[in-house]
């Protein structure tokens, strides 16, 4: 609410902050600052940076929420910012979601479908296009969306692609954090990583960039880490999918053919279900 407002309204930042203060009866007790922000632009703009800062001059033990423990944005260390998933805006209600994750789905299939985002190879040695040899190919439902080809699902096909295929690609962009995996948390769809940058690495082909840099192994961007272990996911090699990303797959589901795969499918509908419980009971 406040991020809406500052952004809209011409206001004193430095006596907003006062009154702010003025109100902590404890400065020592952990606050939390609830005003996401998807940009640097959009974090100065809803004087996010001007906050955080007095707050931590002043002594408070504060905190913030990112999409990703992305510093430039929330303006303080990565350890500060607790992860949230990105909002995933549904035109009708959903059923629940444990019961999406138990659908049929049919076997080995992969799904993905997102913007070329042309800046990302520069700002963060992320280039979209490595998924490009899997477009056509025998269950692979991959498109890529840009300028040469913009033939963009519309928000049914896309939900339907993510309620009826088994694998959804979570691939980099601008920075390491995108729509893909909060979109597969909601619709079901078991997430396969491409790279390790969720988890605050930055390995080759990977590279800092604008707007943000590596938060570190022990700041992992994933939402829900006090419910979930992430390692019990599939993540493949980025450098290996971008040389060949169909024999990547497929070695994958060589072994999610096995007992591990079982239980990658047991965790991932265990994990959905404890949030539908979650959100029933708050």
């Amino acid at each position: 609410h406040y991020g809406h407002w500052a952004s809209n309204v011409n206001i004193d930042f430095d006596a907003y902050v006062t009154v702010l203060l003025g109100r902590l009866h404890d400065k020592s007790k952990p606050h939390l600052f609830l005003c996401p922000s998807w940009n640097p632009a959009r974090s100065r703009s809803a004087g996010i940076a001007k906050v955080m800062t007095k707050f931590s001059e002043e002594g408070v033990n504060i905190y913030s929420v990112g999409i990703e423990r992305n510093g430039h944005w929330q303006s303080t260390t990565p350890d500060r910012i607790l992860p949230i998933p990105y909002l995933v805006k549904q035109s009708k209600p959903l059923p629940a979601i444990h019961n999406l994750a138990q659908k049929h789905r049919i076997s080995n299939t992969v799904f993905y479908a997102g913007d070329s985002r042309p800046n990302a190879k520069r700002w963060a040695g992320c280039d979209r296009s490595m998924i490009t040899p899997l477009i056509g190919a025998p269950n692979m439902q991959v498109s890529l969306f840009g300028k040469e080809n913009p033939g963009r699902l519309n928000q049914t096909q896309y939900n339907l692609f993510m309620e009826t295929i088994e694998f959804c690609l979570i691939i980099c962009g601008d920075t390491p954090t995108s729509r893909s995996l909060a979109s597969s948390i909601v619709h079901g769809c078991i997430p396969i990583r491409i790279g390790s940058r969720l988890r605050g690495l930055c390995e080759p082909p990977c590279k800092k960039g604008f707007g943000w840099t590596p938060s570190g192994k022990d700041n992992p961007h994933l939402p829900f880490m006090e419910r979930m272990n992430w390692t019990d996911f599939p993540e493949v090699d980025e450098a290996d999918f971008i040389v060949d990303p169909m024999a990547t797959l497929q070695d994958l589901f060589v072994r999610l053919s096995t007992s591990f795969g079982k239980a990658v499918e047991y965790t991932w509908m265990s994990f959905l279900k404890l949030l539908d419980d979650s959100e029933h009971h708050e």
